[in-house]
């Protein structure tokens, strides 16, 4: 009977250090699976926050158009630059800031450059948003330092808050990246 238990003995070792490294195993997949749940919730998160658009996001974007705006407002050289280049050029220059935003904001809320349909339609939401809220901006900023008046021509009117726009829709992007 002796030999019987020491065999027993030894294989019950056996199945108990097997057992160990099966639980160690255990142990580690079930990290490995905490950690992906984790980056899986974050990016659902992240991808989330584009659908909201509250008072801090509003704040982050007058700020932002704010700080990079008003020092447009004071450069002698951007107001000779923009009376010197014709209406269509600054009108192209908006439309490829506005292509930059659109591919910069995708890319912060989904950190992938591929646009998704669902996505893009929540996308474009927050885009008119931010859009409306720098144009509202710009446009108070512009009559503030007394850059727009009634009595000016609508053209100039419309190069005036399209270029300043643009730069002021750099500025919302740009700070929301480092408020973030």
């Amino acid at each position: 009977m002796p030999k019987k238990e020491g065999k027993v003995e030894a294989e019950l070792a056996e199945v108990r250090d097997v057992e160990e490294k099966i639980l160690d195993r255990l142990e580690k997949d079930e990290k490995i699976e905490r950690k992906i749940l984790k980056k899986v919730e974050k990016k659902k998160t992240h991808e989330n926050k584009v659908k909201k658009f509250d008072f801090a996001d509003f704040g982050q974007i007058v700020v932002g158009a704010i700080v990079f705006g008003v020092p447009t407002l004071f450069t002698p050289d951007f107001w000779v630059f923009l009376n010197n280049i014709p209406t269509y050029k600054v009108l192209m220059l908006h439309l490829f800031f506005l292509l930059c935003v659109v591919i910069t904001i995708n890319y912060a809320f989904r950190k992938s450059f591929s646009f998704n349909k669902k996505f893009l339609k929540q996308l474009s939401k927050r885009l008119f948003y931010i859009y409306i809220t720098v144009m509202l901006t710009i446009v108070i900023l512009l009559w503030g330092f007394q850059k727009i008046s009634p009595d000016m021509l609508t053209l100039d009117f419309l190069r005036y808050v399209i270029a300043t726009h643009s730069v002021g829709m750099v500025g919302a992007v740009t700070f929301d990246f480092i408020a973030d």
